[in-house]
């Protein structure tokens, strides 16, 4: 746990200020306050693996918001419960990966490893899709419910410094995800990669970030592949084929390579 997030509720006093800010003619929105925070395992984080005593500063953020500092103080000798006194939140997070990520649903721990990779590198829209060779189990499995969801997201911005929640959507049904909203997906992106392992084109063959052109959308099957039929489909909605060459690379691999080539 790299940040310390706070949440609106974990605030005992809490003030939003804008001041000038000097780079832009924007005005500058900073949040100062104290918070509380109760909950074992934060508390925990901070006693017996920061091994913070009171005084120290503390790197916090507030979800959805910015970053900043806190002081530590422990109300008594319990140490279960933390005061975070003079918090400061006045920094911005590294801006997102410029990645639309599209992935047929994994089974469960894959699936988790993904979710939590892929907020670490910043990507901040993830849609999960049904496809031919994906199992009607991962549709009733918890790791897609909302609080693991949630819990699994929070621990990869815990660690990367980070405020900004990704969105996940769920489309079970592909017919309607293809019919309205993937081509508006692809009109918006620079361009559209579809990872197949028959594919000639590999990712160092294709363009890096590129500011201010659109996002790259990123289209993964299970297993890294797609049955032909669905491929058929795709690539008529504008998706290039893409592969690792002739390297066999394990699915959970392959997501963290290809999203980390386009979110430096």
């Amino acid at each position: 746990m790299n940040l310390i997030i706070l949440l609106l509720e974990d605030f005992i006093s809490r003030i939003e200020h804008e001041t000038p800010n000097h780079s832009t003619t924007d005005l500058l929105k900073i949040i100062t306050g104290d918070a509380e925070l109760r909950d074992e395992r934060r508390v925990s984080h901070i006693r017996d693996v920061l091994r913070a005593e009171s005084g120290d500063v503390l790197k916090v953020g507030q979800l959805g918001c910015r970053i900043g500092t806190a002081t530590l103080h422990f109300p008594d000798d319990t140490k279960t419960s933390v005061l975070l006194k003079d918090v400061r939140l006045d920094k911005v997070c590294t801006p997102p990966a410029p990645i639309v990520l599209i992935l047929a649903l994994p089974e469960k721990d894959h699936f988790t490893q993904i979710l939590h990779s892929v907020t670490v590198l910043g990507v901040k829209k993830i849609y999960l899709i049904d496809a031919d060779e994906v199992s009607a189990s991962c549709w009733g499995s918890h790791a897609i419910q909302r609080d693991a969801l949630y819990e699994t997201m929070l621990l990869g911005l815990e660690q990367t410094i980070d405020t900004d929640i990704p969105q996940v959507f769920l489309r079970r049904d592909v017919d309607r995800f293809l019919a309205d909203e993937l081509p508006g997906i692809v009109a918006s992106s620079r361009q559209a990669l579809m990872l197949d392992s028959s594919a000639a084109t590999t990712p160092a063959h294709m363009g890096g970030v590129v500011d201010g052109a659109g996002p790259t959308t990123l289209l993964i099957g299970p297993a890294n592949n797609f049955t032909a039929r669905e491929q058929t489909q795709y690539q008529a909605l504008g998706f290039e084929r893409i592969s690792f060459g002739r390297r066999v690379v394990p699915l959970v691999a392959a997501v963290r390579a290809l999203v980390g080539r386009w979110s430096m």
